[in-house]
């Protein structure tokens, strides 16, 4: 409850400095009232042991009543903005207070890391049980007990907060989104790009809980930090190959059946970890194989694919999307995947990224994906491979981008296997501080996507990349000049916005500056710069590190950033003032209906 109200009020504020009126909420019409005043009685009555403490069944049913009371509140209003999805997130918390007799089962990592005491002497509406039923649905997160208002919460709780806040937004005359945002809600215009964008949203998902689960796997194992970075290689080098060679298919074939293609390939991969009790390290190796070879041929038929189902004007918007979402799931979809592997299994972690991979297939199934004009074109396979090659390289702003990317990639690798070792011996801080660090990161990642939109506004595609890249080499650097973990905590924010910025702007650069004809075999190319960098980076990382150390590895890889930075500036900052005439993207009246013109 303390929770709820502090994110109302957090909500409530945030709705009066965005221009909206508290005042239009007298004017809402809502029925059976003495509903909810029911349900919040007996609420407020629990909470503060008010009923006999020994009649625990009684607490138990009256809890029960106060969701009911609540649900039929709910449905009776549901036409008031927010209230279905309040209601929906009342309904899992309903359902594992109703299999537990009246009591919301909690964990105990939760109920720990909130200072909470696990089984207290009376009754209370969260504690951890022994054999608990639908565990997942209940109190599983914290608030860590350093904060205000410790306490636990769910899945649940998350959507009665944001149901809650969303419809208080709508009621009181709040525009959704700033004004320097909206071309992300303009999205919904081309439901062929979101159906796409679901696909890859679903399976990046699935991708971090396959990988929490191989994690899992191998604890048993001897060596297992050896083995995952096996596994880790098996995945990236297929992909660098793979992102090269089969990039002229995705010129020579409609792109929409090679994505369905991929994502059915790898859930026969990875299903079939589920047949076996304890897969094997080389039947994780295969499954390691075929994700990475099939992941570098989905990713570039996606992104070559983008300019053809929106206009020009919002492609960054469509990037940023995609950036955004993608770096949500490496924040929750490790913690997910880790929940499902501890407690459910290794099988059914792998069942839910097979599911994962096989949504994406029917959601792209459901798209239409106009064809590349390349598929048309009789050249053999080599052929097309040289002569995309052969543009890459002969096209100034195209062989910049790859450039930068190959030395950005470079130096990302050789800070990223040296990381834990700066949290130990240079912050003096346990393992768990990486999960922070990683979060914080993360964090700016997922706020520079969401700023991308208007940062696009204001600067050219090529200042933003140089300026993002910099920016990230120079915030390592810091990093390795302190050793106050709260100074790394804001300078990793900030380098993860600046690394999301630079990555939506090449990745824009890329799609506008290259005709749909070749499109797909230079994104194919990008791929396999970027997998075939990271790996000589890691092997760089493995004989600078024993060497330098860890501050001094940082510093190397803050310099090849802001290395890449002043390459940016350079060659593609240079090449675009010569203002080339840009590659036309679909236009805004034909939408996802037929390809983008070519010169």
């Amino acid at each position: 409850m303390p929770l709820l109200l502090t994110a109302l009020v957090v909500g409530i504020a945030v709705i009066i400095v965005s221009g909206g009126r508290l005042s239009r909420l007298a004017d809402v019409q809502l029925r059976a009232g003495f509903l909810l005043i029911g349900a919040m009685a007996v609420q407020v009555a629990l909470m503060l042991h008010l009923l006999p403490a020994d009649q625990r069944a009684l607490q138990g049913a009256l809890h029960l009543c106060s969701y009911g009371l609540s649900g039929a509140f709910v449905v009776v209003n549901l036409r008031v903005p927010g209230l279905g999805l309040l209601g929906f997130g009342g309904l899992l918390n309903l359902l594992p207070i109703a299999a537990n007799g009246g009591v919301m089962p909690a964990s105990l990592g939760a109920l720990e890391r909130a200072g909470m005491v696990a089984v207290p002497s009376g009754f209370t509406n969260s504690a951890a049980l022994t054999g608990s039923r639908l565990s997942l649905l209940g109190d599983i997160f914290a608030v860590p007990a350093s904060w205000p208002f410790a306490n636990v919460f769910s899945i649940g709780d998350v959507l009665i907060v944001a149901g809650a806040i969303w419809g208080l937004w709508r009621l009181c005359g709040t525009h959704p989104l700033p004004k320097s945002l909206r071309p992300l809600a303009e999205l919904r215009q081309h439901p062929d790009f979101l159906r796409l964008w679901g696909g890859q949203a679903v399976s990046h998902f699935g991708d971090w809980v396959f990988a929490l689960a191989v994690v899992t796997s191998l604890a048993g194992q001897a060596n297992p930090t050896r083995l995952l970075a096996m596994l880790l290689v098996l995945q990236v080098a297929p992909a660098a190959v793979v992102g090269l060679l089969g990039a002229p298919l995705i010129d020579r074939f409609p792109r929409r059946r090679l994505m369905i293609v991929a994502d059915l390939v790898r859930v026969v991969a990875v299903g079939s970890l589920v047949l076996v009790d304890t897969p094997s390290v080389a039947h994780l190796g295969v499954a390691s194989v075929s994700l990475g070879a099939m992941g570098s041929l989905f990713q570039p038929s996606f992104a070559a694919s983008l300019p053809n189902l929106v206009p020009r004007e919002r492609l960054v918007a469509a990037n940023s999307l995609i950036s955004a979402t993608f770096h949500l799931a490496v924040m929750v979809g490790p913690m997910v995947g880790a929940i499902l592997a501890m407690r459910l299994g290794s099988a059914v972690a792998f069942s839910v990224n097979a599911a994962t991979f096989g949504v994406s297939a029917l959601l792209v199934w459901s798209a239409k994906v106009p064809s590349s004009p390349g598929t048309a074109i009789g050249s053999r396979p080599l052929t097309a491979l040289r002569e995309g090659l052969s543009y890459s390289w002969r096209t100034p702003v195209v062989r910049g981008v790859l450039s930068v990317t190959c030395l950005v990639m470079l130096a990302s690798a050789v800070r990223q296997p040296v990381e834990l070792t700066f949290v130990q011996s240079v912050l003096g801080r346990s393992v768990a501080t990486l999960g922070l660090l990683g979060g914080a990161w993360g964090a700016g990642m997922v706020a520079g996507s969401i700023a991308a939109p208007a940062v696009a506004q204001r600067w050219a595609r090529e200042h933003v990349l140089t300026v993002s890249i910099a920016v990230v080499g120079l915030a390592i650097i810091a990093a390795s000049l302190t050793s106050a973990l709260g100074i790394v905590i804001v300078l990793w924010i900030v380098a993860g916005a600046g690394n999301a910025s630079g990555a939506i702007a090449y990745e824009t650069l890329l799609q506008e500056q290259t005709p749909d004809a070749v499109r797909g075999r230079v994104m194919g190319a990008s791929e396999a710069v970027m997998e075939a960098s990271y790996l000589a980076g890691v092997f760089l990382a493995g004989w600078l590190a024993p060497a330098a150390g860890p501050r001094m590895t940082f510093r190397v890889s803050g310099l090849g950033f802001v290395a890449a930075g002043l390459v940016s500036a350079a060659v593609i900052g240079r090449v675009r003032r010569r203002r080339p005439a840009p590659i036309p993207a679909a236009s805004s009246d034909a939408q996802s209906r037929s390809p983008a013109p070519t010169p």
